[in-house]
């Protein structure tokens, strides 16, 4: 076979003259993927999702997948691949199992197994009660849930994800949360995205990319401490928060009552009646990317 039996993403001193610096320096921290390693990705470039996913050669470099060369292996790789792009496209006058049967034959997955995975799929994704329904007449969140069903449609090793909770509600971002924690158990799952928040839970590494540099390359435990001490919340007038707003970072604010809870970033001495909160992912990101 062309394949062998340990799947391994390696990125072998991979760079793209479109953004040569950011890729080098990623592609050696993502240098051995193996089954259940779920990166999240934290970048404004595309780049590296599209490399990863066939649709743009290196400059120079190698992209390996169990030993081979991605570009080489060509089809025996894609049918391994689940690629999400952050704009994918579907069907509106497709029925749910319709365009999942079109993807699965696209894929080359045998018949009588499309069957099987459709229905399994529109389980696992919450669609089965409207999978004779029309895409065009689905909500945003229901027609990304079709499209996670897509990219799993063969069942592949290799999930990439770019931007996939964009656009969706809070209910839809815990169903995707869900449905990445069930998949991300044997696989090997990258996804690229600005909302931490969702996937910080259920990714072994972060990697955090700011003006062409690799900012941070570690579990989420190890991010956060670096902010550690440095995240307060506490409550003020909301006739308050603007002059709040120019002496502190503030991270996010929710009303209650009369007053607004705020939680900001400070390095210094924070204001009386503040509180010490434990870090996340989101403080990190907000206090970086400001």
């Amino acid at each position: 076979t062309l394949l062998s039996k340990s799947e391994v993403l390696l990125f072998d001193e991979v760079t793209s003259s479109l953004d040569m610096n950011t890729s080098k320096q990623v592609m050696k921290i993502l240098k051995d993927l193996k089954k259940d390693h779920t990166i999240l990705m934290i970048t404004h470039k595309p780049t590296l999702m599209k490399m990863a996913a066939t649709l743009m050669a290196p400059t120079a470099g190698k992209i390996l997948y169990s030993g081979k060369e991605i570009n080489q292996l060509g089809v025996h790789y894609r049918n391994v691949l689940g690629y999400l792009p952050q704009k994918a496209g579907y069907y509106k006058n497709y029925t749910a199992e319709e365009f999942l049967f079109y993807l699965g034959v696209l894929k080359n997955v045998d018949q009588k197994r499309i069957r099987k995975r459709i229905d399994h799929l529109l389980e696992l994704v919450e669609l089965s009660e409207v999978r004779s329904k029309k895409a065009g007449i689905f909500s945003g969140g229901m027609i990304q849930r079709l499209l996670i069903a897509g990219v799993l449609i063969n069942d592949p090793e290799v999930i990439i994800l770019d931007e996939p909770t964009t656009g969706l509600d809070p209910k839809e971002r815990i169903r995707f949360k869900n449905i990445i924690s069930h998949i991300s158990r044997d696989r090997i799952v990258v996804i690229s995205t600005h909302i931490t928040s969702e996937v910080e839970f259920i990714a072994n590494k972060i990697i955090m990319i700011k003006d062409h540099k690799i900012l941070y390359k570690d579990s989420v435990s190890n991010i956060t401490s670096n902010v550690k001490g440095k995240i307060y919340e506490t409550f003020i007038k909301f006739d308050q928060l603007k002059m709040f707003e120019k002496e502190y970072l503030v991270i996010s604010e929710r009303q209650e009552k009369e007053d607004v809870v705020i939680r900001f970033y400070c390095d210094g001495e924070p204001p009386s009646m503040s509180v010490s909160v434990s870090p996340v992912l989101e403080d990190v990101f907000v206090s970086t990317y400001q």
